[in-house]
Parts: C-alpha cells; structure tokens; sequence
C-alpha cells in the first residue's frame, strides 16, 4: 500500500518524519497523515517523493511502470484516493458528531444524578489516570471512581475528544454508574481509534487543578 510504501522507503533512508518534512516543504503532521493513509500526497508532490528515493512513482502505488502516462495515471489515482479519503472524512466527522450529543446526553444524567447524590468532585476522591500518546503528544484523561465503591465510576474528564468517545460507549446503570474496568477499557479503545497508545494507568487523587 501506498502509505507503507512511504513509510518503509523514509526508514530505509533513515529519515524522521520532520526531516523528511523540511526536505519536501511540509509540515511533520502532513507526513504523518500520508503514512497513516489519513491522506495522499498529489502527483506532483509524488513525483518529488519518488525522485528523493530514486523509485518510480508508480512502484510507489504498487503498479507497474506506465511509461509517459505515468503522471497522467498517478494524478487520476490520487485523486480518487483523496476523494474517497474525503467521503471517510466526512463519515467519521458525522459519526463524532453524533458521539458528542450522546456524551453530551450521557454528561447530563451523570450530573443530574451526581447532584442529587451531593457528591460534586473533590481533590480527595479517588481516580484512575490514564497517559497516552498520539503522535508525539502526551496528554492524559482521568475516570472518577466512586469513593465508596472503587469498581464503579462516574464518567472520564480531562482531553475533550477521548473522554467524550469513552464516554459514550458506555451506558450508565440505573444509578448514574459504570463499571470503572469498562470506563477504563472504553478510554483505550478511543486513545487506539485515534490511532494513539496508553502509555500508563494509575490509581490515585484527582489533582487541584482537575476538581
């Protein structure tokens, strides 16, 4: 494929994602969208790819040489290539729309029935913090547990995007709670679906900034 092709001919030539990046005039993330087959580069821009590798274009699509229609062939390719990206784009933009309204369903009925418990978020009360990383980035998310009984959870708080994606692929019990294992693997499964990595899972107290 093409975005392993890339990726494999920048560590044969023993190039970071960034120096590869300053060599073409683009920035690391555009990179790293190519060789995660988020996006493709245009004909041009892989023609110049090509050239810095000494490979055709075409072996670069896994095809047989085209001889003098080749450009013309690559430019067909990568443009369906970038609209059929464009269509997943726009699923997967539809599909986090509507993970949000159900997070922001699911954040309602956790604060109605927090608030009718009284027990708003304290620096005391016990949570799990779970580090990840995603290109490059380390950032972190936290699942309150419920200082009664540390195997049920509230709800994720910390980065927007995963804590709104684990959050709505769980479903509250009748009591406002979850399964604080479940919360936690549902954490996970939004940190790989953002093509991220846990990097640490940790038991301890919400920090003061957090409350």
């Amino acid at each position: 494929m093409l975005r392993d092709n890339l990726k494999r001919l920048r560590e044969e030539a023993d190039l970071t994602q960034d120096e590869l990046a300053q060599r073409l005039h683009v920035v690391r993330q555009t990179v790293s969208k190519w060789e995660r087959g988020a996006s493709v580069p245009d004909a041009d821009m892989l023609a110049r790819i090509a050239a810095l590798y000494g490979v055709s274009a075409s072996s670069l699509l896994d095809e047989q040489p085209i001889a003098d229609a080749e450009l013309e062939y690559i430019a067909t390719q990568t443009a369906l290539l970038n609209e059929r990206l464009d269509h997943q784009e726009e699923r997967r933009r539809e599909i986090v729309r509507y993970l949000c309204i159900a997070a922001g369903v699911l954040a309602a009925i956790a604060f109605v029935f927090l608030m009718i418990r009284g027990t708003p978020v304290q620096s005391s009360d016990p949570f799990v913090q779970i580090t990840y990383e995603i290109d490059g980035v380390r950032d972190s998310v936290g699942v309150q547990l419920d200082e009664n009984d540390l195997s049920q959870a509230f709800g994720c708080f910390g980065t927007a995007d995963i804590a709104e994606a684990a959050n709505s692929q769980v479903i509250f019990d009748e009591y406002g709670h979850v399964s604080a294992s479940q919360l936690q693997k549902a954490v996970e499964t939004a940190v790989r679906e953002a093509g991220g990595t846990v990097v640490s899972i940790e038991r301890c107290n919400i920090p003061e900034n957090a409350a």
